[in-house]
């Protein structure tokens, strides 16, 4: 589960618009890959014997991949969006991809971004 400061509705999953639920009743959270010493750390115990016994509640969030090629080439990813808006579908929008350790492309350079840009806000005085 990722618990938000605020608390409901903001958690996922939480009372909220987004398709993301519980895996069953007494079974909370987001299924993910991870387990001990591995990539995806997740501090479990591997002793846990019991239903919830493999929860975890930290670990790694964003995850980058570089290479320091001119130009530069990387890729990273969130468990969020890019918005912090919960009535927005960019509030969970990387958190698919994240699941199960996708990523999406960084831009990088004013041309690179003009090139691979979706939509353009612009602000005025």
């Amino acid at each position: 589960m990722f618990r938000h400061p605020l608390g409901e509705p903001f958690n996922i999953p939480g009372n909220n618009p987004f398709p993301i639920t519980n895996l069953a009743a007494n079974l909370p959270g987001v299924a993910r890959p991870g387990n001990y010493e591995v990539v995806d750390d997740s501090d479990v115990s591997v002793r846990a014997n019991t239903l919830n016994g493999f929860m975890f509640g930290s670990g790694p969030v964003r995850r980058f991949v570089g290479s320091m090629t001119t130009p530069i080439t990387a890729q990273q990813i969130y468990p969020g969006g890019q918005s912090g808006s919960l009535l927005s579908p960019a509030y969970i929008s990387q958190l698919p991809r994240w699941l199960v350790n996708a990523y999406k492309p960084l831009v990088i350079g004013r041309d690179a971004a003009v090139a691979g840009e979706v939509s353009r806000l612009n602000f005025t005085p």
